[in-house]
């Protein structure tokens, strides 16, 4: 095919899934081991390829799977690339509302979610490149089942 139409591109949309499914089981076995002969295929015609593009939302490099595809460039978080992918916030209110009323609920007050986010580090990826950081605790009110009292704090 790249050489009558020139290299390839190829995209792997949700490439943890099949281990995400079988962590921990019997079955993972299996799957670790067909994931790593499909990626050492990826990585023999590299030659062949524009780019590679690998989407999910776990970070699985250590795992041996990809011991072949030894070349990754982690975008996650490149700011050139950081609105590449991903649901914007109309879209997760529109198509979540349940999952975040529930999460709402557990999750407390602002004052409990912003120690959470410093207890946790959450930020910590984002102070490499020099930005200013600002982190937000945000409470969710059951009745308008929506954002509450907020706290904002810089890093």
């Amino acid at each position: 095919m790249a050489a009558r139409d020139g290299k390839v591109v190829i995209l792997i949309d949700e490439y943890d899934k099949p281990l995400l499914g079988h962590l921990g089981q019997p079955t993972a076995a299996e799957i670790q081991r067909v994931l790593k002969a499909f990626y050492s295929v990826v990585k023999g015609t590299e030659a062949q390829q524009r780019f590679v593009l690998l989407t999910g939302v776990s970070k699985f490099s250590k795992v041996s799977v990809f011991s072949d595809l030894n070349n990754l460039t982690d975008l996650t978080m490149s700011r050139s690339t950081a609105t590449l992918l991903g649901y914007t916030q109309a879209e997760l209110e529109s198509n979540f509302p349940e999952h975040i009323a529930a999460l709402a609920a557990a999750l407390g007050t602002a004052q409990q979610a912003m120690r959470q986010i410093r207890e946790k580090r959450y930020f910590e990826p984002y102070l490499a490149d020099g930005r200013r950081i600002t982190l937000a605790g945000v409470a969710f009110s059951r009745r308008t089942r929506n954002l509450g009292r907020c706290l904002i704090e810089p890093v």
